[in-house]
């Protein structure tokens, strides 16, 4: 899941219109950033599957980063943080839009999310049925920009076309078929966040 989790920051943001897409774009995407760092870090693992190039997705060991007491975890974090900065609203949205990150990533994945420490592993396995989850990830994001446009105080319709340019970067997963680079798909999950969080946090603000 990726354009998915853009699109719950999106939805996010009609319930909390006084708080910048750009952080709950930040925050639906944290616990990528974390894995990315924890995979470098020796604390987390990833595997390029020997039928890759049939399956088009990864596998992972990721219980501190996509576990469900983890996400809590990081949510309820993440909340106080953001709370003790920019106030009460915005430290709710933030920790509601990190914590949306689980359940989307519970439907696509295969059963690798744990909800514990050596509990049982999470996951529908929508992966394997990858249009599909493609078609679901657009969906959530149509919803999205529907849930945010009454509110958007911005450049709307250039939040709709970035919004609609992850989808179809999602959508290449379609075609992937070469191992990917674990260390450059690590980093590439620590500056997503960040950096999308930068993007349209800028086409949020009301324009002067």
């Amino acid at each position: 899941m990726f354009a998915g989790h853009v699109g719950a920051a999106l939805i996010v943001k009609r319930a909390a219109p006084g708080v910048g897409l750009g952080k709950l774009v930040a925050g639906a995407l944290l616990l990528d950033t974390l894995l990315g760092v924890f995979v470098l870090a020796g604390l987390e693992s990833v595997k390029v599957p020997d039928d890759f190039a049939a399956l088009h997705f990864l596998r992972f060991d990721f219980p501190v980063s996509h576990g469900f007491l983890a996400a809590v975890s990081w949510s309820l974090i993440a909340l106080a943080i953001v709370r003790k900065k920019w106030g009460n609203e915005a430290g709710n949205a933030v920790g509601l839009a990190v914590f949306s990150h689980w359940p989307l990533d519970a439907i696509e994945h295969e059963p690798e999310l744990p909800l514990a420490l050596g509990s049982p592993m999470v996951g529908l396995s929508l992966w394997h049925i990858l249009p599909l989850a493609i078609a679901l990830e657009a969906v959530i994001v149509a919803g999205g920009l529907v849930a945010y446009w009454p509110v958007g105080r911005g450049r709307r319709p250039l939040v709709a076309i970035a919004a609609g340019a992850i989808v179809l970067l999602t959508a290449t997963q379609l075609f992937a078929t070469g191992s990917p680079s674990l260390r450059v798909e690590a980093v590439s999950w620590i500056v997503t966040a960040p950096l999308l969080g930068l993007l349209f946090g800028w086409l949020d603000q009301e324009r002067r």
